[in-house]
């Protein structure tokens, strides 16, 4: 294991996205990166959010669910891989994803970067990725309230999501909705850093806690180098 590298290549999926709504019969090109309200706009099925009221007519859209769709093709270098991985840097916000049909995982929080397994579920090959966005303001009506106070907009303080996007004193109630930082398809070896803890004392003492994924029972020549700037700054031998 010594000199082992861990090492994930990536690959955007930016291209040929389609976004639909199955209750209001709507389908058309999207962006990813981007947002449910903003590809409605260039689509023409609404008008400029940000003119005039325009806003208020536009409650509809958070009120249903929306589903991104593309194709991707996995290659035999990616389907051969130890690791193979969906990798969502930023999902605003409640959504379901799904990859030739299979649940593969979830999103609850806008600010968090998702990864999910897609070992054994892909094909090499052409596969369909679905991210089947889940109304944001059905998920606010089912919180209890009761006993809560916040300005604008309660049930937002339930929601890991920027809370500026149900208005305030700046800005119209307008939630983002959608697939907001790109989307990657990852692979590489199996051995992985799963966690990484450390605890410093005031006498400039400080020691690290590795969890480490794919090592299996080959730890005997185990060996981890932690860098500071590039330079050497500590290292460990299995055991110790």
């Amino acid at each position: 294991m010594k000199n082992h590298k861990d090492i994930m290549k990536e690959q955007k999926i930016q291209h040929n996205w389609k976004l639909s709504c199955p209750a209001e019969n709507i389908e058309l090109a999207a962006n990813v990166p981007g947002d449910i309200t903003y590809a409605l706009y260039k689509g023409g099925v609404i008008e400029d959010p940000y003119f005039g009221m325009n806003y208020r007519k536009l409650g509809w859209i958070f009120e249903n669910d929306f589903v991104y769709s593309t194709e991707i093709t996995v290659t035999r270098e990616q389907f051969n891989a130890e690791r193979l991985e969906l990798r969502f840097y930023g999902v605003d916000t409640f959504s379901e994803v799904y990859l030739n049909g299979e649940y593969i995982g979830s999103t609850e929080n806008m600010f968090l970067k998702h990864s999910f397994s897609v070992k054994g579920i892909a094909k090499c090959g052409r596969n369909l990725l679905e991210v089947r966005m889940c109304s944001t303001m059905a998920r606010m009506k089912a919180y209890d309230c009761k006993n809560y106070f916040a300005t604008f907009n309660l049930p937002r303080i339930f929601i890991r999501k920027a809370q500026c996007h149900f208005g305030w004193d700046w800005a119209p109630n307008l939630p983002g909705y959608g697939i907001w930082q790109p989307v990657c398809i990852a692979w590489g070896d199996a051995l992985r850093l799963k966690a990484v803890r450390y605890v410093a004392d005031t006498e400039g003492n400080i020691v690290f806690h590795v969890e480490t994924e794919g090592l299996g029972q080959d730890t005997e020549n185990a060996e981890l180098a932690v860098h500071l700037a590039a330079q050497p700054f500590a290292s460990a031998e299995s055991g110790n």
